[in-house]
């Protein structure tokens, strides 16, 4: 068995659309006072009054970068954490290059794996002082959620697993280990004092063997030594001062819990979003341990991305953070005042995974999942006044996401003359029906005004809609002085699909790519096609689909009209041509298929499908060269052909999707300095450990990327010489974590091992990228909205053909008049 092999479960849907960085001070603040201040005509769309307070971040090793993410506790001037090492563990490498897990070379701890124990570290002002154990775990022992009473005590929950297989067991014998582990494993609750001695050790093992899959994941005390722990599967389950299991909260919403811990009063409390509200808000409750259910509830709790921290406040009742911010919680007013952004900071807030507050400074645990490394942020209270500032500019996104926030972090920790924020147009903590559509609006108003970001993200929003009301500044002149880029450094499609109207209004820093793909024997194999085309396909195969989760509106809006938009309408001119026969075909064609889809209905896997043809044509995302190899893989050993999406303008049909796509506002005050971040996000090192990352747009990174992937590692033994299967042939390495594993919806199973990657498939890449074509231009969601509209009256009965297409040529044709 390959035991560290990266096993993926995917079920496919068709969707529309290092440690210490000791970089010295930089101010949580937008300030625009002190040195380097910033101009008050600021391209931001809002002014925010100067806080008299700001916080300055210095950053600090931490102690061990095997501390568990998540499973810190905070005592009276110390912190504990969970500890788990790996050292005594062994593996062997089998002949198909797998890593196998052959027990220990501590004979007692064999066929149980990793060692858990309990470790301190007392808290300073400098950071968290040297590490302490002060329980080490028994062998078999797992530990589970992390707690801290008020007097210093820690409780945490042991699992104790069943032994492992041994040396040499088969696959079947490992499948049927995980299958009962959690039935075999027993569940004891733990109390230590603050020196690790301990204090009781209950058995809830029968009470957590009824409840699924049964895991600790967080855990809270109260002043009263009452422990709640939560568990997805389980909900909140409560156990009194002695540890006795005393039952569960019943009423858990139909929600996860984004956070649990204690507030000022000593009492525990709760955090989830409330799906029955409109506007889906996170509510904080009290946890209620007589009655066992939730206590009175609060609104408006901060977590913006159902992840939240809960600790008692400074001032107010509680103290929060989540990937964006920390806040302070006021249970009487049910508000919350901002402390800090993460991102002011120069934080990544979603690495956060502990903060706690000692000395008048608020620490923060940063956890980098791509390296393993941890950090900790010391955030210190100062005037704005008395902090040198450098000069800002502001980037204008829908939502902040890790790419763009990892962007903007390295920016500000390399620039020492200007710094980046980034302004989110949708609130994440107030979401509602039209908060997509509401924030676009008022972005795009603000552009329109001559106020907005002086950069803007155009992941989220129409490049060709703003270019045409003149907000975007041309990039070309930019381009043409640089000493960084130039335009010879990128791919040739990359200026051209940035270009509008003769100028060149933005600049992607990486690219993917979407086709569709089919059997040569059964698409014929030349790539590109036409709507008639499709057709045909389609009455030749009336009995299959022809993409997975095909309906009406998916047919008319993503296979055919998301290239062929551009075809029926001129966007520049304000024109268009709805009322003709080719788009009547088009709505007659996307009506051969259902109205509605059921995702729920049992199916077989993708592979399985388009092997007896009852699925004709797979759709394909390419974020990457291997995307390439398993895209091909699921059509078995059939020669495929990337068929594309149907066009009328005789290209291969690939769409080309430009990622991290920036433009400059035309009204900023500070072009150039938005220039600089471009140059900055362009000319970076692609991140590896990104999953979708997508290819570089620069020549030279794509050229590299390219060659590195077609290197072919092999494993090695002790003496660096290659390691041999039974065979006498040398293992390749499992570089790309060795594969993945579909699973279906009745328990049938798709598997595939990635190879070496060929000279023939990253080839097929270049091919793809060079007869790519944008999403027709102008495609925004209102016009979306008009034709399928209109098209739906048609599809149900209520209007011809005819009558469709000539009504939607007439609301078009206003509406593209309207927004000229």
């Amino acid at each position: 068995m390959g035991f560290l092999k990266e096993i993926k479960s995917k079920k496919w849907l068709v969707v529309c659309f290092a440690l210490t960085l000791c970089l010295g001070l930089t101010a949580c603040s937008n300030a625009k006072k002190g040195s380097g201040a910033d101009s008050t005509k600021s391209g931001t769309s809002v002014d925010e009054p100067v806080p008299e307070f700001t916080y300055v971040a210095k950053f600090l090793d931490a102690p061990d970068s095997k501390m568990m993410s998540g499973n810190m506790a905070l005592g009276k001037d110390v912190a504990y954490s969970i500890k788990y090492d790996y050292s005594s563990m062994l593996y062997s490498v089998d002949e198909n290059g797998d890593y196998v897990f052959q027990g220990s070379d501590d004979a007692e701890e064999a066929d149980y794996g990793t060692s858990y124990s309990i470790v301190k570290y007392p808290l300073t002002s400098e950071g968290l002082g040297e590490e302490q154990t002060i329980a080490k775990l028994p062998k078999g022992y797992e530990a589970n959620g992390l707690c801290v009473d008020e007097a210093g005590n820690v409780y945490y929950v042991a699992t104790i697993r069943p032994k492992q297989p041994g040396e040499g067991a088969t696959d079947d014998e490992w499948n049927a280990y995980y299958e009962k582990m959690y039935s075999m494993s027993d569940y004891h609750m733990i109390k230590l004092d603050p020196n690790g001695n301990q204090l009781y050790d209950m058995d809830f093992t029968e009470i957590a063997r009824e409840q699924e899959s049964f895991y600790g994941q967080e855990m809270a005390a109260d002043s009263k030594g009452r422990v709640c722990v939560y568990s997805y599967n389980a909900g909140l389950m409560l156990f009194d001062e002695n540890g006795k299991y005393i039952g569960k909260i019943e009423d858990n919403p139909n929600s996860w819990i984004a956070g649990l811990g204690t507030g000022k009063d000593g009492n525990i409390y709760a955090a989830f979003n409330d799906y029955s509200s409109v506007t889906n808000e996170c509510v904080l409750s009290l946890i209620d341990f007589e009655g066992k259910k939730f206590g009175k509830k609060y609104s408006k709790f901060p977590a913006s991305n159902g992840n939240a921290c809960i600790l008692p406040g400074l001032e107010k009742d509680v103290l929060c953070c989540d990937s964006n911010s920390v806040q302070e919680y006021s249970l009487e007013k049910e508000e919350s005042t901002k402390l800090l952004n993460w991102m002011d900071c120069d934080v990544d807030g979603s690495m956060v995974t502990d903060i706690y507050v000692y000395d008048g400074k608020i620490f923060a645990l940063i956890y980098d999942w791509n390296n393993g490394n941890s950090q900790l942020a010391e955030l210190t209270k100062m005037r704005t006044e008395d902090v040198v500032r450098r000069e800002t500019i502001t980037i204008g996104t829908l939502y902040q996401d890790q790419s763009l926030n990892k962007k903007a972090l390295e920016f500000n920790k390399t620039n020492e003359k200007y710094r980046v924020t980034i302004k989110t147009y949708m609130d994440e903590n107030n979401w509602s029906e039209t908060s997509y559509t509401d924030a676009i609006t008022t972005m795009t108003n603000d552009l329109i005004a001559g106020k907005g970001p002086d950069i803007i993200d155009l992941s989220y929003f129409d490049g060709e809609t703003y270019a045409e009301k003149g907000v975007l500044e041309d990039l070309a002149p930019y381009l043409e002085k640089s000493t960084v880029l130039h335009k010879e450094d990128f791919l040739d499609r990359i200026l051209e699909a940035g270009t509008i109207n003769g100028k060149l209004v933005s600049l992607a820093s990486t690219f993917t790519l979407e086709t569709l793909a089919g059997k040569k024997s059964v698409v014929g194999d030349k790539m590109g096609w036409t709507v008639s085309d499709m057709i045909k396909l389609k009455k030749a195969y009336p009995n299959a689909n022809l993409i997975e989760y095909e309906t009406k509106e998916q047919i008319l809006s993503v296979v055919v009209l998301m290239l062929n938009l551009d075809h029926f309408m001129d966007v520049a001119k304000g024109t268009c041509d709805f009322d003709n026969d080719e788009f009547k075909e088009i709505l007659q064609f996307a009506n051969m298929f259902p109205a509605d889809v059921d995702y729920e209905a049992p199916r077989p896997l993708t592979p399985y499908q388009l092997a007896d043809n009852s699925l004709l044509l797979n759709m394909t995302w390419i974020y990457g060269f291997r995307d390439m190899q398993s895209e091909v893989a699921y059509f078995g050993d059939e020669p495929i052909t990337f068929i594309g999406f149907p066009n009328y303008d005789g290209g291969n049909g690939c769409m080309l999707r430009l990622e991290d796509q920036y433009a400059i506002n035309a009204a900023s005050t500070k072009k150039e300095a938005a220039w600089s971040f471009l140059e900055s996000v362009i000319t970076a090192e692609q991140d590896e450990n990104m999953m979708f990352a997508g290819f570089p747009t620069l020549k030279s990174l794509y050229e590299k990327q390219k060659a590195k992937s077609l290197e072919v590692h092999y494993i090695l033994d002790e003496n660096g010489e290659k390691l041999l299967d039974v065979n006498g042939n040398p293992i390749i390495e499992d570089y790309y974590g060795g594969g993945y594993t579909m699973i279906g919806d009745n328990g049938e199973e798709w598997n595939y091992n990635y190879k070496p990657i060929t000279k023939e498939e990253v080839d097929m890449v270049d091919t793809l990228l060079a007869g790519s074509k944008l999403p027709s231009s102008g495609y925004d969601e209102e016009m979306l909205k008009i034709i399928t509209e209109e098209a739906d009256g048609y599809f149900n009965g209520a209007k011809s053909v005819d009558e469709a297409a000539k009504v939607i040529q007439s609301r078009l044709n206003l509406y593209l008049k309207e927004n000229k």
